[in-house]
């Protein structure tokens, strides 16, 4: 599109009514009229060559019917030297108010310098708070690995390769909780727009960061975008034209805290972002934060916006790596360092480390060194290394216990100041609220948690635990300071309720999917054994959500055990017709395991025993498996598609892929489709497709995206998308209608008479043509 037709689809999804006056005798400029009142401008003078002139111009304005030069801005192209625009300012002051280029029109519609101004603030030297994400003077830039397993610096591979467009435009930072990611996207978005707002690159994008943390109210996209806006003054975009900038490169959007939306509101955030970014296009950049919970491939990603346009080759996952001892001893040297210091706190801190048991655990994570340096700055005096703790989480909390004593001058034990803030994590666990709590609710909270010959009810002492060091009070309510402690109390107070087979515990499995920091947690907190044996004797009172949950904490049991763990036969024995869908279950042995009717949409498993296990009516989709040792029964499932080990099958291919299994099924009673072969499979998916241009002896050139995927079984939904498609596209058979604006232009068939003929035929008989033949080829992967 040129310039006039690209600033009339960006008005039009401004929802302003833009109305194009043509140019006379194809001069090099014309005008957009809008009809909008609170539309600054109403018109604008749209030069599509930088030659053009003030005369050229003239002609244009003489044609319109009104015409206020205050409301009128003239664009001009990109290429315009600083020189020419000046003379045309000059020389057209009474034909127009405003002068801009395309590319600055179309960005101060972002409120760029306020939006740099607010990313280019210091910060404060406050780790683990929000006003500390953009203090630079403390980040290291942690190492990732990215697709491929090539490791990269994450904050050069995504300064100099992500925003510029050379790695894939969906970028999905990955990493547990506590690992840096906020940080990270925070830093990167700083600077960014330090490289926007100096101009030292020409036609550089502007960083435009979305922390969702900030609009946990919204469950929509359009909403976080709206709501976003609001932060730099008036919206000045609608969702549709802000997503139009995005697909033009001009804003990186950056979303972190993703995962927080996924917890939260997992279906509308799948749709939305999967919405978004099919709608941005393939010159858009977008960074996303997420758990490692909720992506394991770059195939899911896929999967969730499915659309044929967008591939594996447009995602790029970067697993966020521990820091190592190095990173380590690097950041507690930055933030404890102290001139003339004769205490060698520095060396002292990192000798402590070194002797912790699983000390590389604690070094991984800047958010639990950050809580170490803080209570080491805190103690410092005092600060011994005699005795190394088995377990750092412990000893952070520990420690902060003990200070919590001296600091608010109270008597509270351990194991009470524990408890409290445990009752306070199960509440929100149960209730999922994201409100703080008041002082009465903290106090019944309190109540439960203090002995009852320590203290009652008048004791001034209790509202001491409201302003603990893990919580965060403001105006007489708090919560959890962070996600990070609140993961680790809930975790551990979901295992205190197992061990006390508390209902509580059954109700928190079957409400949501448990983050893995809380899977985590609760499985460190205790015997693993006992863990396991509660677990099973609960299976028979879950649901699916519950069912899940139960196979996510066995997985977590098997990683802290190193080896394949055999899933309790009263878990097993129960999971037949369950939906196990968008699970990453690792060394488990399901020997035994009825899986016959489960659903697997996206499932990744790794390292699993699946040998003795019965599968009949099981659904598998985009289901993943990785070095795992597969029976042949599985051919007995309904498949859509699966990866195994890198090879991608689809339909009645997993079925031959396993032949051994079907010598004796295909029984008396077999359906004809039961023993399709993946010949027949394909010519008869093809057939459905290429039939929806017939309309009897008649052929439609065009149609769009819903009724060539109109009334698609959703066993041959991937197949379609993942492969038919792109054959189609390959062998010239199927073009996209590129004059026609969205995110799925509609398909155009061929006009070959040749090709038509042979869809006819193919329809009609299932007889595949000559021209024909090579999407078939491609379909079974003959060719390429």
């Amino acid at each position: 599109m040129n310039l006039v037709d690209e600033l009339e689809e960006f008005l039009r999804l401004q929802m302003v009514a833009p109305e194009v006056v043509a140019p006379v005798d194809e001069a090099p400029c014309s005008a957009i009229l809008i009809d909008d009142d609170n539309y600054l401008v109403n018109c604008l003078i749209v030069a599509t060559t930088s030659a053009v002139t003030s005369e050229q111009i003239a002609t244009v304005v003489g044609r319109l019917l009104r015409h206020e030069a205050l409301r009128t801005a003239l664009v001009v192209p990109d290429d315009m030297t600083t020189s020419q625009q000046e003379k045309l300012r000059r020389e057209g002051v009474q034909f127009f108010g405003q002068l801009s280029s395309f590319t600055k029109y179309l960005d101060n519609h972002l409120r760029p310098d306020r939006v740099c101004a607010k990313l280019l603030q210091p910060g404060q030297d406050a780790p683990n708070a929000r006003a500390g994400l953009l203090f630079e003077e403390d980040f290291i830039a942690p190492d990732a690995v990215s697709q491929g397993a090539v490791k990269v610096q994450a904050m050069q591979h995504l300064v100099v390769n992500w925003s510029r467009g050379v790695s894939p435009r969906v970028g999905v930072i990955l990493a547990p909780a506590g690992y840096g990611k906020s940080k990270l996207t925070h830093i990167l978005a700083k600077r960014l727009a330090k490289v926007y707002s100096e101009k030292a690159t020409p036609g550089a994008p502007l960083p435009y960061l979305i922390p969702f943390g900030d609009y946990r109210g919204t469950n929509t996209f359009d909403g976080l975008i709206s709501l976003a806006q609001a932060e730099h003054g008036a919206p000045l975009l609608t969702p549709g034209a802000f997503r139009f900038l995005v697909s033009r490169g001009r804003a990186l959007l950056i979303l972190d805290g993703y995962d927080e939306m996924l917890d939260k509101f997992p279906h509308e955030a799948k749709s939305n972002i999967g919405e978004f970014i099919s709608k941005a296009g393939p010159s858009s950049r977008l960074i996303l934060t997420a758990r490692t919970l909720f992506y394991r491939s770059s195939g899911e990603v896929v999967g969730m916006v499915g659309d044929p346009n967008f591939t594996t080759d447009d995602v790029e996952l970067l697993e966020l790596q521990p820091f190592d001892r190095g990173k380590a001893r690097t950041y507690l040297r930055i933030k404890l360092d102290r001139t003339g210091d004769k205490s060698r706190l520095v060396e002292r801190s990192q000798q402590l480390l070194d002797r912790v048991q699983g000390g590389l655990g604690i070094y991984g994570s800047p958010f639990f060194l950050s809580e170490f340096v803080a209570q080491v700055r805190e103690d410092a005096d005092k600060f011994t290394i005699s005795g190394a703790p088995t377990d750092f989480l412990d000893y952070l909390v520990g420690v902060s216990f003990a200070r919590e004593r001296i600091r608010q001058g109270h008597d509270f034990s351990d194991k009470e100041q524990q408890a409290f803030l445990e009752n306070i994590a199960l509440d929100m666990l149960r209730s999922e609220r994201t409100a703080a709590y008041d002082k009465e609710d903290l106090e019944l909270f309190a109540l439960e948690a203090v002995s009852n010959d320590h203290i009652d009810i008048d004791d001034q002492r209790l509202p001491l635990l409201f302003a603990h060091h893990f919580l965060d009070p403001v105006d007489g309510y708090a919560s959890f300071q962070h996600q990070v402690w609140r993961d680790y109390f809930q975790g551990k107070a979901l295992a205190r309720a197992f061990s006390t087979e508390r209902i509580e515990a059954i109700d928190v499995l079957n409400r949501r999917e448990l983050p893995d920091g809380i899977v985590n947690n609760c499985v460190s907190a205790g015997d693993r054994w006992l863990l396991a044996a509660r677990l099973g004797a609960v299976a028979d009172r879950t649901n699916d959500v519950g069912m899940r949950n139960l196979l996510r904490l066995l997985t977590e049991i098997a990683r802290e055990k190193r080896e394949r763990y055999v899933i309790p036969a009263p878990i097993s024995e129960r999971m037949a017709a369950r939906s196990l869908s968008d699970l990453y279950l690792t060394n488990l042995d399901f020997s035994g395991a009825d899986l016959r009717g489960c659903v697997f949409t996206g499932t990744y498993l790794r390292n699993c025993d699946l040998r003795d296990t019965h599968w009949n009516g099981a659904f598998l989709s985009n289901t993943t498996f990785i070095d795992c040792e597969i029976g042949s029964e599985i051919a007995t499932a309904d498949h859509a598609s699966s990866v195994i080990d890198g090879e991608e099958f689809f339909g009645p291919q997993l079925r031959e892929r396993f032949a051994e299994s079907t010598e004796g099924a295909a029984a008396e009673g077999d359906s004809e489709d039961a023993r399709e072969t993946p010949e027949r499979y394909a010519i008869r998916v093809l057939a459905g497709r290429l039939g929806k241009f017939q309309k009897g002896n008649v052929f439609d050139t065009s149609i769009d995206w819903s009724n060539f995927m109109g009334g698609l079984p959703r066993a041959d939904h991937d197949f379609v998308v993942k492969r038919l498609v792109r054959a189609l596209k390959a062998e010239g058979i199927l073009m996209e209608d590129s004059g026609v604006a969205g995110s799925r232009p509609p398909f155009i068939l061929t006009r070959d008479s040749g090709v038509r003929r042979d869809v006819a035929t193919l329809t009609s008989t299932n007889e595949v043509g000559h021209s024909l033949q090579p999407v078939v080829d491609r379909l079974l992967k003959r060719r390429d």
